[in-house]
């Protein structure tokens, strides 16, 4: 029978289904479980290839260019073309009105560190994204007092023990608990500063939880889901160090397994941001010691 590329990444979901990433086309495949199932028995032999639902199942694939042979020879050759091509020119610059930069306000401006009560910061990085960078961190965001507070805060919360393939961790997810942070985040005119460095325009719908990570916890790789336009993670842990684990891993998946291009550890009051999409693979690595807490939130879309 055709093989599946080698450039095709498998992940099984709970559901029985599998997920199929094609790292060559940069797109996601979804098998139901019935099809993961016709998948697993002809490549183990025990389902003759002219079989029903095995021709069903090789003209779905077939179509998504996800078998090996001289058309997905082809579509790499094309693809590295293209990639020299770029890289032989450079990044291309992307022109952008210049937003107005407002400073946030009242109860949301105390939340801050004062480095970032001012729009400098804020229209730095988003210099940084139009010269092509996707991934943000913003150290000493929060004030250390507040910091302090929210993870004070934080420490008392009912949180509830998650143990799946994906997550094994402690989450909680926010309703008017951590106050200071939440009117930072639904905040005006951070939310237009933020929205200015991802050249994004955020909306004051939120989703925050909560995380409580102890020794052995971990979150497997994702790239968080379509309905979020931003993702935001703040750490709440004070004198934490490289060799407790817990970073949040930032790179690309590839056949030999992830490549790790970056690295946020959960120091309180730091926080990162991006914008989610197929590509924003990420992954909590295990914690080896202490207790991790740490805060994500997601502006939704509409």
């Amino acid at each position: 029978m055709p093989l599946l590329r080698a450039d095709v990444l498998r992940f099984p979901r709970s559901d029985g289904g599998l997920d199929l990433l094609d790292l060559l086309l940069d797109t996601l495949h979804s098998l139901s479980a019935a099809e993961f199932e016709v998948l697993d028995t002809l490549e183990r032999g025990q389902l003759a290839e002219d079989a029903p639902e095995a021709r069903g199942l090789f003209a779905k694939l077939e179509q998504a260019l996800l078998w090996e042979g001289p058309v997905a020879e082809a579509v790499r050759r094309e693809r590295h073309s293209a990639k020299l091509h770029r890289w032989a020119e450079g990044q291309e610059l992307v022109e952008e009105p210049e937003p107005e930069w407002v400073p946030p306000g009242g109860a949301a401006l105390e939340v801050l560190a004062p480095e970032w009560r001012l729009p400098e910061r804020y229209r730095r990085l988003r210099e940084e994204r139009l010269a092509g960078r996707r991934l943000f961190v913003l150290r000493g965001l929060i004030s250390p007092e507040v910091a302090r507070a929210l993870a004070g805060e934080a420490l008392g919360l009912p949180f509830e023990r998650m143990l799946t393939s994906h997550v094994e961790a402690e989450r909680y997810t926010l309703g008017e608990e951590l106050a200071p942070l939440q009117a930072l985040l639904r905040d005006e005119a951070f939310r237009r500063l933020i929205g200015a460095v991802l050249g994004q325009e955020l909306g004051a719908g939120l989703l925050l939880n909560a995380w409580q990570m102890r020794p052995g916890d971990r979150m497997a790789l994702h790239p968080d889901g379509p309905r979020y336009l931003a993702t935001f993670s703040l750490g709440l842990c004070p004198s934490w160090t490289a060799s407790q684990g817990g970073a949040i891993a930032f790179g690309d998946p590839e056949p030999e397994g992830f490549s790790v291009r970056e690295r946020f550890l959960p120091h309180l009051g730091d926080a990162c941001l991006f914008v989610p999409h197929a590509r924003s693979w990420h992954a909590v690595e295990r914690v080896r010691s202490g207790q991790r807490l740490s805060v994500t939130a997601w502006w939704l879309r509409a």
